[in-house]
């Protein structure tokens, strides 16, 4: 069991160096940099707050919003376009000199003064293209809608996460404790009188198993902590 413990021990430390290189990889950083992770569970602003501030700051909010500013802008230009266009300026004409006797203003250059009227005779079209950029308008909103909603039950999703794993975790650590209290009083029986060795061994491998169902937890807990940040964009911003 020891021989076959050690094995699978330096396996670990062959898998780690390798998830090392890959993670400091995505972080533009040498292969080698360690990676700290602290072992308490710190949950930082939470609630109405901070999903209130995701949802104004939040990539794909703010890309929705601005396609619907965008296609405002173009029901815009279909309302001018129904409405008649009025265009003033000014022709300026080169004449050449000719050899025309008693011919007024001989040679001189013509400037003219231009008005132009262009009325919108195509009503059913322009009104076409107003109903289409109406449907386009509604189809956005309806759009950020769901965008919206789909954050907000992604949020919930992760602060449900959070809370689970730091209950989890705290539980782990209540037993782990207590499991090491016992551990304590069956090495001492064990000591003076060889008693119990059985029940031991037992409670060294149930000690185990509690650190590693608790290291688990405070992974899911760090999982779900990025995942939130990743839904307010902040991870984006960051690198």
């Amino acid at each position: 069991k020891i021989d076959e413990a050690s094995t699978q021990l330096d396996l670990l430390r062959l898998k780690r160096a390798a998830l090392l290189s890959d993670f400091n990889t995505l972080l533009n950083r040498e292969l080698d940099v360690e990676v700290e992770v602290s072992d308490k569970l710190s949950i930082g602003e939470s609630g109405n707050t901070v999903l209130d501030s995701m949802l104004i700051n939040q990539p794909r909010i703010l890309a929705a919003k601005e396609r619907l500013v965008a296609i405002d802008a173009e029901l815009t230009l279909t309302e001018l376009r129904r409405k008649p266009n009025v265009g003033v300026g000014l022709d300026y004409a080169f004449v050449s000199r000719r050899n025309v006797v008693g011919l007024d203003d001989n040679g001189k250059d013509i400037l003219m003064p231009m008005v132009t009227v262009s009325l919108p005779v195509f009503g059913k079209k322009n009104k076409g293209l107003k109903r289409e950029v109406a449907l386009k308008k509604e189809a956005s909103e309806a759009d950020l809608l769901v965008v919206t909603n789909a954050l907000k039950n992604d949020w919930n999703k992760m602060e449900i996460e959070i809370q689970s794993a730091r209950m989890e975790s705290d539980l782990y650590d209540k037993e782990i404790g207590k499991t090491q209290l016992l551990l304590r009083v069956l090495t001492g029986e064990y000591t003076n009188d060889n008693r119990n060795f059985e029940e031991l061994l037992n409670t060294q491998q149930m000690l185990l198993q509690l650190q590693l169902a608790a290291i688990k937890a405070r992974v899911r807990y760090h999982e779900a902590v990025f995942r939130r940040e990743y839904l307010t964009g902040d991870t984006i911003n960051r690198f």
